[in-house]
Protein backbone atom coordinates (compact mmCIF):
# COMPACT_ATOMS: atom_id res chain seq x y z
CA UNK A 1 0.00 0.00 0.00
CA UNK A 2 2.87 2.38 0.63
CA UNK A 3 4.63 2.06 -2.56
CA UNK A 4 1.14 3.67 -4.51
CA UNK A 5 3.87 5.95 -6.33
CA UNK A 6 5.99 3.52 -7.54
CA UNK A 7 2.28 1.28 -8.39
CA UNK A 8 1.77 5.10 -10.17
CA UNK A 9 4.69 5.39 -12.32
CA UNK A 10 4.64 1.58 -13.28
CA UNK A 11 1.23 2.33 -14.58
CA UNK A 12 2.17 5.20 -16.88
CA UNK A 13 4.07 2.48 -18.74
CA UNK A 14 0.64 1.71 -20.48
CA UNK A 15 0.71 4.92 -22.15
CA UNK A 16 4.43 5.07 -23.81
CA UNK A 17 5.64 5.70 -27.43
CA UNK A 18 9.40 5.00 -28.69
CA UNK A 19 8.73 7.69 -31.28
CA UNK A 20 7.86 10.82 -29.02
CA UNK A 21 11.15 13.00 -28.00
CA UNK A 22 8.61 15.23 -25.90
CA UNK A 23 6.73 14.34 -22.79
CA UNK A 24 3.31 13.65 -23.51
CA UNK A 25 0.28 14.41 -20.77
CA UNK A 26 -1.16 10.92 -20.75
CA UNK A 27 -3.15 11.76 -17.24
CA UNK A 28 -6.54 10.82 -19.15
CA UNK A 29 -5.56 8.07 -20.39
CA UNK A 30 -4.09 6.40 -17.07
CA UNK A 31 -6.96 7.34 -14.90
CA UNK A 32 -9.19 6.00 -17.61
CA UNK A 33 -7.87 2.67 -18.38
CA UNK A 34 -5.99 1.76 -14.85
CA UNK A 35 -6.88 1.31 -11.27
CA UNK A 36 -4.89 4.06 -10.55
CA UNK A 37 -7.57 6.06 -8.95
CA UNK A 38 -8.18 2.98 -6.63
CA UNK A 39 -5.00 2.66 -5.75
CA UNK A 40 -4.08 6.26 -4.47
CA UNK A 41 -7.69 6.60 -2.75
CA UNK A 42 -7.18 3.09 -1.02
CA UNK A 43 -3.68 5.02 -0.10
CA UNK A 44 -5.52 7.78 1.15
CA UNK A 45 -7.65 5.84 3.19
CA UNK A 46 -4.82 4.07 5.11
CA UNK A 47 -2.90 7.20 5.26
CA UNK A 48 -4.38 10.47 4.86
CA UNK A 49 -6.58 11.93 8.18
CA UNK A 50 -9.82 13.74 8.56
CA UNK A 51 -13.41 12.03 7.32
CA UNK A 52 -13.19 14.09 4.44
CA UNK A 53 -9.57 13.11 2.95
CA UNK A 54 -9.32 12.09 -1.11
CA UNK A 55 -6.19 11.94 -2.95
CA UNK A 56 -6.24 11.91 -6.91
CA UNK A 57 -3.50 11.70 -9.83
CA UNK A 58 -3.20 15.22 -10.57
CA UNK A 59 -0.84 14.69 -13.80
CA UNK A 60 1.20 12.44 -15.23
CA UNK A 61 3.60 12.75 -17.94
CA UNK A 62 5.84 10.35 -19.73
CA UNK A 63 9.18 11.21 -22.70
CA UNK A 64 11.20 9.15 -24.18
CA UNK A 65 14.59 10.38 -23.45
CA UNK A 66 17.17 7.95 -24.85
CA UNK A 67 17.23 4.95 -26.55
CA UNK A 68 14.90 2.35 -24.96
CA UNK A 69 14.96 4.97 -21.61
CA UNK A 70 11.86 6.49 -20.73
CA UNK A 71 11.36 9.47 -17.84
CA UNK A 72 8.00 9.17 -16.15
CA UNK A 73 6.17 11.86 -13.83
CA UNK A 74 3.43 11.34 -12.20
CA UNK A 75 1.92 14.21 -9.62
CA UNK A 76 -0.42 13.17 -7.34
CA UNK A 77 -2.66 15.53 -4.67
CA UNK A 78 -3.54 14.27 -1.41
CA UNK A 79 -5.93 16.15 0.47
CA UNK A 80 -6.21 15.45 4.39
CA UNK A 81 -9.63 17.23 5.27
CA UNK A 82 -12.10 17.68 8.42
CA UNK A 83 -15.73 18.32 8.62
CA UNK A 84 -17.20 18.30 11.71
CA UNK A 85 -20.89 17.02 11.72
CA UNK A 86 -22.30 20.73 12.33
CA UNK A 87 -20.25 21.62 9.34
CA UNK A 88 -17.61 23.73 11.15
CA UNK A 89 -14.03 22.66 8.86
CA UNK A 90 -11.26 21.17 11.69
CA UNK A 91 -8.59 21.02 8.91
CA UNK A 92 -7.91 21.04 5.55
CA UNK A 93 -4.62 20.90 3.83
CA UNK A 94 -3.61 19.29 0.72
CA UNK A 95 -0.37 17.55 0.33
CA UNK A 96 1.47 17.49 -3.21
CA UNK A 97 4.19 14.41 -4.29
CA UNK A 98 6.04 14.15 -7.28
CA UNK A 99 7.43 10.84 -8.78
CA UNK A 100 9.77 10.71 -11.27
CA UNK A 101 10.67 7.27 -12.83
CA UNK A 102 13.09 5.55 -15.21
CA UNK A 103 11.89 3.61 -17.24
CA UNK A 104 13.89 0.67 -19.36
CA UNK A 105 12.51 -0.67 -21.93
CA UNK A 106 14.81 -3.56 -22.73
CA UNK A 107 14.26 -5.20 -19.27
CA UNK A 108 10.58 -3.76 -18.83
CA UNK A 109 12.25 -2.44 -15.23
CA UNK A 110 11.03 1.27 -13.95
CA UNK A 111 13.20 2.41 -11.36
CA UNK A 112 11.83 5.27 -9.09
CA UNK A 113 14.49 8.03 -9.06
CA UNK A 114 13.04 11.03 -6.73
CA UNK A 115 9.83 11.46 -5.00
CA UNK A 116 9.23 14.98 -3.25
CA UNK A 117 6.78 15.42 -1.02
CA UNK A 118 5.04 19.46 0.00
CA UNK A 119 3.36 20.58 3.09
CA UNK A 120 3.45 17.57 4.81
CA UNK A 121 3.50 18.74 8.34
CA UNK A 122 3.46 15.05 10.06
CA UNK A 123 6.11 14.05 8.22
CA UNK A 124 4.64 10.39 7.37
CA UNK A 125 4.82 10.68 3.62
CA UNK A 126 7.78 12.18 3.44
CA UNK A 127 9.42 9.01 5.27
CA UNK A 128 7.03 6.68 3.02
CA UNK A 129 8.49 8.43 -0.25
CA UNK A 130 12.33 8.10 0.60
CA UNK A 131 11.43 4.32 0.90
CA UNK A 132 10.22 4.02 -2.10
CA UNK A 133 13.75 5.57 -3.77
CA UNK A 134 15.47 3.41 -5.54
CA UNK A 135 12.95 0.95 -5.66
CA UNK A 136 12.54 -1.10 -8.98
CA UNK A 137 9.22 -2.79 -10.60
CA UNK A 138 9.01 -5.04 -13.79
CA UNK A 139 6.06 -4.28 -16.12
CA UNK A 140 4.89 -6.84 -18.14
CA UNK A 141 4.12 -6.80 -21.95
CA UNK A 142 6.09 -3.68 -21.99
CA UNK A 143 7.96 -4.53 -25.23
CA UNK A 144 4.48 -4.42 -26.89
CA UNK A 145 3.01 -1.74 -24.77
CA UNK A 146 5.89 0.77 -25.85
CA UNK A 147 5.32 0.41 -29.87
CA UNK A 148 1.77 0.11 -29.52
CA UNK A 149 -0.53 2.57 -31.01
CA UNK A 150 -1.40 5.79 -29.34
CA UNK A 151 -5.07 4.66 -28.81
Amino acid sequence: MKTFIGYLITAACIFIFAASGQARDVTERVIERTDVEEQIRAFCAQYCQGNKSQGKLTRMTIEHVKKHYFKILADVTLLNRHVLGNGVELFSYPIQAQGIGILNGKTCSVRIENITVANDPTGVFNRLAAEEKGNIYKIQDCAILISGPSN
